[in-house]
């Protein structure tokens, strides 16, 4: 992570990095704790299930954040699914096509099983309708 960006030097926000153990160190030794960023941890070596529920949970029961957006992909959404903490996901399509062979690390979004997504928003803008955006409720809490 890059600690002079902006999102960990602005004084109206409040910066929450969920990570490991090792992690934590890390931010530490590269001066996290002078700017302010809380840390939570959420496993030894490596994001746990577990650790991602208690995170969740201090973020309403110290913060009362109600609502997350967690910027991410495939990882990070497969991640919150296996926890059963995710909820919704905002997916862009786009109108380029890329051949999972032909491309080293390409992941694709996680299955929206055991139990089915419902689409339920989705348009275009006109300043760019090569993009369709949709909503994609998996709990319905």
């Amino acid at each position: 992570m890059d600690l002079d960006a902006p999102i960990f030097n602005t004084s109206e926000l409040t910066a929450i990095v969920v990570t490991t153990n090792s992690g934590a160190r890390r931010l530490r030794s590269e001066g996290s704790d002078g700017k302010g960023i809380t840390i939570f941890l959420a496993g030894e070596e490596r994001i746990e299930s577990s650790g991602l529920i208690r995170a969740h949970e201090r973020l309403f029961d110290e913060l009362d954040v109600r609502y997350l957006d967690c910027e991410g992909g495939a990882v990070v959404l497969a991640a919150f699914q296996r926890a059963g903490i995710l909820d919704e996901i905002f997916v862009t399509v786009t109108d380029i096509r890329i051949e999972p062979s032909e491309h080293e690390g390409v992941r694709r979004i996680l299955p929206m099983e055991p139990r089915p997504a419902r689409l339920i928003a989705e348009g275009r803008t006109a300043s760019d309708p090569g993009y369709l955006f949709q909503r994609w409720r998996l709990n319905d809490r």
